[in-house]
């Protein structure tokens, strides 16, 4: 595989444009960028060179244009940084899914924080002015999901992540982020796929590792033959999955293929089951750790009697509603249909359970796009507690109505600072003061954070 990845490496560097040098140049590396990069100057430009760090003396060689400057490749490091590590991963540097394993400790989290703080500053924060706690770690080998390429090649099929910023497949066999459960599969894959995958052809594998055991969910190029399809049933039989799904192309239909047990799923005190391909925190441990965050507001509420209704905007299917709804009565809002019917049934049930009756009573569903169609500010009103999680692009229609609402409380989640900066500037301009400020790393070695925030209209 390495050898595969230089050739790659060899073919992409010709065709650098020929304006840029064609030797290598000297950098002296000033800042870390907020994706990891380390940034130096050539004639007066930012330089974004991927594994240096500040204060080294490296030579790189300019590809290409990036943002206001250009991208380049560490050639050789002059003078190494005291920060800098060894890697724990064999894979760190072609695999495109982790860019910080080569900072020490501190330098790790002084970045990461470093990247929220600039976000902030742009939205005009003042970042020391701001209730900024410390930053809550999720160790590595805590991930419960993963989404895996394969690509059949001459004599072989490749199984693992993106090459960074290529289509190249980097070839895994172990990962330091995952769950121990996750680890093997790309093994497994290579061997479901032997055979099956012509060279050239791709197919995609999301594992949720979910109460039941793995949930599978392949994207594949074409529709499956009778032969593929037994294949695929003896693979999930093999490894003991609890379900098999599988669609062609990224946003065909989903079909269940094999569905040995329920793919469920507990959500403070209730189980439910999931749809296929359904969207979970990247850790059991940070989702608990927002929910608690949630739970500890709705709590404070109660015992003050101002607690009579919540709402979860882009609600899934349930993380949050349904152990808010332990306390307090809660509108869900989702736009995913497979979402929406599974925390539906779910409310369903509960409501003909005689010792949790009253909890299904709890719950209202809601479909709706949020983005494309905001709740109001007159659907806004009789809401005490509001909790919005919205997809990485933020959601400012959303959050500027609720800016303009009475609502006493609000929890905005995000991992995306910018467009969560761009979101709190709204609700605080909107006369929201900012309680907590939690930043949470679930996603180690990566440009990712997730954000907290609790807010209270005075």
């Amino acid at each position: 595989m390495g050898q595969t990845w230089r050739k790659e490496k060899r073919r992409r560097h010709q065709k650098r444009p020929q304006n840029l040098p064609q030797d290598a140049v000297v950098l002296t590396i000033e800042t870390l960028g907020r994706r990891g990069d380390g940034v130096g100057f050539w004639q007066g430009k930012p330089v974004y060179v991927p594994f240096a760090l500040e204060g080294e003396t490296i030579t790189a060689m300019l590809e290409g244009k990036k943002a206001d400057g250009f991208a380049a490749r560490l050639v050789e490091l002059q003078t190494a940084s005291p920060h800098r590590i060894q890697a724990p991963c064999p894979f760190f540097g072609p695999c495109g899914g982790c860019v910080a394993q080569h900072m020490d400790d501190q330098t790790y989290v002084d970045w990461k924080l470093a990247g929220l703080q600039h976000a902030l500053k742009t939205q005009g924060f003042a970042p020391e002015a701001l209730p900024l706690e410390p930053m809550r770690r999720i160790a590595p080998g805590s991930r419960r999901r993963a989404g895996f390429v394969a690509l059949g090649g001459e004599k072989r099929v490749f199984v693992g992540f993106h090459e960074r910023e290529s289509n190249h497949i980097v070839d895994i066999t172990v990962c330091q982020l995952l769950l121990p459960q996750l680890c093997a599969f790309p093994n497994d894959l290579r061997a479901l796929f032997s055979g099956h995958l012509q060279a050239g052809h791709w197919a995609k594998a999301d594992v949720n590792i979910v109460d039941s055991g793995l949930d599978v969910l392949l994207t594949l190029a074409a529709e499956p033959d009778l032969a593929f399809r037994e294949r695929l049933a003896g693979f999930a039989e093999d490894q003991d999955l609890c379900r098999l799904s599988y669609r062609v192309s990224e946003t065909g239909f989903i079909s269940p293929l094999v569905e040995r047990r329920d793919a469920l799923i507990s959500f403070g005190g209730t189980q439910t089951a999931l749809p296929p391909g359904a969207f979970l925190q990247a850790s059991a441990e940070g989702e608990q750790i927002m929910v608690n965050a949630t739970l500890d507001v709705a709590e404070s509420l109660r015992r003050n009697g101002g607690l009579g209704h919540a709402c979860d905007l882009f609600a899934g299917c349930g993380s949050f509603t349904l152990p808010l709804s332990e306390i307090v009565p809660v509108l869900a809002v989702e736009s995913n249909p497979a979402a929406i019917a599974s925390l539906s049934a779910t409310a369903d049930r509960l409501r003909h359970d005689p010792q949790r009756k009253g909890i299904g009573g709890r719950i209202d569903v809601e479909k709706r796009d949020l983005i494309q169609n905001p709740l109001i500010e007159s659907e806004l009103k009789g809401i005490d507690l509001m909790l919005l999680d919205p997809p990485r692009a933020g959601a400012r229609a959303q959050t500027a109505a609720i800016a303009q609402s009475t609502i006493p409380y609000v929890v905005a989640i995000s991992c995306n600072p910018s467009t969560f900066a761009r979101d709190l500037r709204l609700l605080v301009d909107g006369g929201y003061r900012l309680e907590r400020l939690l930043p949470l790393d679930q996603f180690p070695w990566t440009h990712h954070l997730e954000i907290l925030a609790i807010l209270s209209r005075p």
